[in-house]
């Protein structure tokens, strides 16, 4: 039988820790025997933990982290998918009454076993305005290999398929032959669906399903439509998971041809807020990153992807044609600078100061554009970037960032809201029609193909450059929607904006409070869920479910008073439970203040802040799972709240803030002793009016009164480390066939059952478990000079490594990001000290230790580290 399979190295295997988890939880997945090389003493345990090291700050202090321990059980696993692959109408042109048409279908194995499959025939496939002919496997250059019977068939079966059990992993190519149906009306859909698991839509319920209510499993599964999986070999028992099924469909319109279509996307994120000389919002500095990508394969049958050539455009006062990314100089805002030294290879800055409305204005196709900056940079209306390094790029081709700045000096001093979309233009190489490729920014769609891949008209783009009515590039968010997650995330029809709020937007908070110099900072849903993320330490050997005591963590924030004229009195700060905080923010529903059992009990919060007096105020609260406790406090006799020998506790109370002035105050976390690693603590601190504080000092929540009304919450949000180390094991045969896939057990081995040079391979999940840029102004947490260490001969925590002393190096070792040092522990004197090499050594090299030095980790971000060893 010939298939499509994969090429060495193999990739991990395509079930991984959560369906391992949902087998778990299900019942379905059953502990085996314990596994280990035969040779091996007997109740030999091989431990594995990795280590990691980063840093908040670059260079600053060092952080650990320890991975959980890993063992391997092995079961059998059952998995198939199947997606469209291709589709050939043979005499070419548009889909018409008599044509062959050809769809493929690869139906792939996800399992961890050789498998049986049964795949459906002419008269059981799914079909809409098409009569099949015939249902063939194919191998990879297209020949049949063999021809499915009529009522469909097994792989293993001689009066069936007649071929080979299907290997994990590999891919078996069904294609499917026919012809329109008689009297199928125009634009009528003509498809195929192959298998039947419900929805047949494509989505992810079609793939890799339980194959349930098909008859009496006993009996066989008597539904002939179905894509799914035979045990291939019973004696060993059955799949765990039971046998699996799955479906995918694919059609085109009837009476149109395949077209060739360029596949451009734009992407824009606002990549950093920098607030300006003074504390009002007229001044900020707002950074955009732009990406643009042309795509490799296209979301809908009816266009085949294609590459990407220049539309004209005027340059330097003469026509020429360039892709171009634009964006328009948002509104409230003038340009301030361009990062030309980060610029991507063979695109050039272009600028123009053609008005994007009104009177002589034009899309940014019809600007007049120059490679000159123009002085002063304020008079620029849309900043551009054009490729000067051929006159096409290739499906696949991507670059980022285009990146520059603005300043909001058009904005209230108060605060406002910044929204705008960034474009880009091109040609499909070959069309002679010149249709216009264009996107907006806001998703993650090439050519603003609507959320279900249908195009926004039949041709696949649709750009209209009529100045002031058409695509004028100029945002509005109430028409065109927002992406709300600043990751090109957005919903809706065409682009999104992208908005960023700065100061008090709304205009319902006449106070404003925030991160360390940031007071009107905005979080992801507006200024009462700003942040500040930090991290305590964590210990050497802490592993994931060992509880430690951290240091005290300091936190420094400021408070504003953003008016222009009068004062707000007795500013008052303390620290609230998320659900007093969710009370206080009444505007929206945030969800970033977490629940009130994320804070541990016995939490205690100290905030201190220099009164204008120049008086030093504190006060400490402890947390009882519902509220946070004044305990104790020190004000000075000068104080406005009180003399120090007052016996009763009172807040912080800085008196009246004046317009325009700020004030910096410090919160100290101390959480209680074991607490666990990679935890997130979120404390909201309320900034507020208090409009009675010698009777009831204090926040109102309960009353007798109404709360106080001069309001804004910012949160302090603590990690006990923000590395999260994984640790999976799959079991390999001594072929490298994989007998069971990707796990994190964390039974240990207590006997052996495995036959020699079978292998291990590791897998460390590295994630930054810090929530990622949203909103302006926040501190988010970036790991700094991570670095991954597997030791095969530490002693990590309570758990020792042993696994250099019963294995040997494999190759396939692979890593995500950074270089992958290999090192030896040997004592031998003719070993020179130091890594062996950094490239992967060849089978049965001594190397005891690997270092892979990661770098960077950004909020968010995940990767991976996997090695592989083999069994003496």
């Amino acid at each position: 039988m010939t298939q499509d399979t994969p090429k060495s190295p193999r990739r991990p295997r395509k079930i991984g820790p959560a369906a391992i988890a949902a087998l778990l939880a299900s019942g379905l997945f059953q502990p085996l025997l314990p596994a280990f090389a035969a040779g091996t003493d007997a109740g030999q345990q091989i431990s594995n933990t990795a280590t990691a090291t980063y840093s908040e700050t670059s260079g600053g202090p060092t952080i650990d982290a320890t991975s959980n321990t890993v063992t391997v059980t092995v079961a059998e696993v059952a998995g198939v998918t199947a997606v469209p692959a291709g589709f050939t109408d043979l005499d070419g042109g548009a889909v018409e009454a008599g044509d062959t048409l050809e769809y493929v279908f690869d139906v792939t194995n996800v399992g961890n076993a050789a498998t049986d499959l049964y795949i459906p025939g002419v008269n059981t496939i799914g079909t809409e305005n098409f009569t099949p002919t015939a249902v063939e496997i194919i191998d990879g250059t297209g020949a049949v290999i063999a021809t499915v019977p009529a009522n469909g068939g097994n792989l293993l079966d001689a009066a069936g398929i007649n071929l080979t059990a299907l290997a994990p992993d590999a891919v078996l190519k069904v294609k499917v032959t026919g012809t329109p149906a008689p009297g199928t009306p125009a634009g009528a859909d003509v498809g195929v669906t192959l298998g039947s698991t419900g929805p047949n839509n494509n989505s992810p319920s079609t793939q890799n399903q339980p194959d349930t209510g098909d008859g009496d499993p006993a009996a066989g599964n008597t539904n002939t439509g179905d894509i799914r999986t035979i045990d291939a070999n019973p004696g060993n028992g059955a799949p765990v998971n039971g046998e699996r099924e799955a479906s995918a469909t694919d059609s085109i319109p009837f009476a149109s041809s395949v077209r060739p279509l360029a596949l451009a996307t734009v992407t824009k994120i606002a990549s950093n807020l920098a607030p300006g000389a003074t504390a009002n919002a007229n001044d900020d500095l707002i950074t955009y990153d732009l990406g643009m990508s042309v795509a490799s394969s296209s979301p809908n049958a009816a266009f085949t992807a294609a590459d990407l050539e220049g539309t004209e455009i005027e340059v330097d006062g003469g026509d020429v044609d360039r892709i171009l990314v634009s964006d328009a100089i948002p509104v409230g805002t003038v340009l301030s600078s361009v990062d030309t030294a980060n610029l991507p290879a063979n695109w050039q800055v272009v600028y123009t100061t053609t008005p994007t409305t009104g009177a002589g204005s034009a899309t940014a196709t019809g600007a007049a554009w120059v490679t000159t900056p123009p002085a002063p940079l304020s008079t620029v209306t849309r900043i551009g970037f054009i490729y000067t390094g051929g006159a096409t790029l290739a499906r696949g081709s991507a670059f980022s960032p285009f990146r520059f700045t603005v300043e909001t000096t058009g904005l209230p001093a108060t605060g406002g809201q910044v929204a705008n979309i960034a474009q880009i233009f091109g040609e499909t190489v070959g069309d002679t029609t010149n249709e216009v490729v264009y996107d907006e920014s806001g998703d993650s769609n090439p050519n603003n193909f609507n959320d279900d891949n249908t195009p926004p008209d039949p041709t696949g783009t649709d750009y209209d450059p009529t100045p002031t009515t058409g695509d004028t590039g100029v945002a509005d968010p109430v028409t065109q929607g927002t992406d709300t997650g600043n990751d090109n995330s957005g919903t809706g029809p065409d682009g999104e904006d992208n908005v960023v709020n700065i100061g008090d937007v709304a205009g319902s908070d006449d106070i404003l409070n925030g991160p360390d110099g940031v007071p009107g900072a905005n979080g992801p849903t507006d200024d009462n869920d700003d942040f500040t993320n930090q991290t305590t330490n964590v210990p050497a050997g802490v592993g994931p479910t060992d509880g430690f005591d951290p240091d005290p963590e300091a936190f420094d924030n400021t408070v504003q008073n953003p008016a222009s004229s009068g004062f707000i009195a007795d500013v008052t700060l303390q620290p609230i439970s998320p659900t007093q905080a969710q009370g206080v923010d009444d505007s929206l529903l945030t969800g970033q203040y977490g629940a009130d059992g994320d804070i541990p009990v016995g939490t205690v919060v100290t905030i201190t802040a220099t009164d204008a007096a120049g008086d030093i105020q504190s006060a400490v609260y402890t947390y009882d799972g519902t509220n946070f406790n004044l305990t104790s406090s020190t004000t000075d006799p000068a104080g406005p709240v009180g003399p120090s020998a007052d016996p009763t506790p009172e807040h912080v109370n800085v008196g009246d803030l004046p317009a325009g002035q700020t004030l910096d105050y410090d919160v100290v976390v101390d959480l209680p002793n074991g607490v666990l690693p990679n935890d997130e603590i979120p404390i909201p601190i309320l900034a507020f009016a208090d409009d009675n504080p010698t009777t009831t000092p204090g926040y109102n929540f309960t009353g007798p009164g109404t709360p106080e009304s001069t309001t804004n919450v910012t949160i302090e949000r603590l990690y006990t480390g923000f590395m999260k180390l994984t640790k999976e094991v799959q079991i390999l045969d001594e072929n490298g066939v994989i007998i069971r896939p990707w796990t994190d057990n964390q039974t240990d081995i207590d006997a052996v059952d495995v036959l020699p040079d079978y292998q291990i391979e590791y897998r460390i999940t590295y994630e930054n478990i810090s929530t990622s840029v949203t909103g302006s102004g926040n501190s988010t947490l970036t790991a700094f000079d991570f670095e991954i260490v597997e030791d095969g001969n530490a002693a990590v925590g309570s758990n020792t490594n042993n696994w250099a002393s019963f294995t040997d190096h494999e190759q396939n070792t692979s890593a995500d990001q950074g270089i992958v040092q290999y090192f030896t522990n040997s004592a031998d004197t003719d070993l020179v000290p130091g890594p062996l090499t950094t490239s992967d050594p060849i089978a049965g090299t001594k190397v005891d230790k690997y270092e892979n030095e990661v770098g960077q980790v950004d909020p968010g971000q995940t990767g991976q580290f996997q090695f592989r060893r083999r069994i003496q």
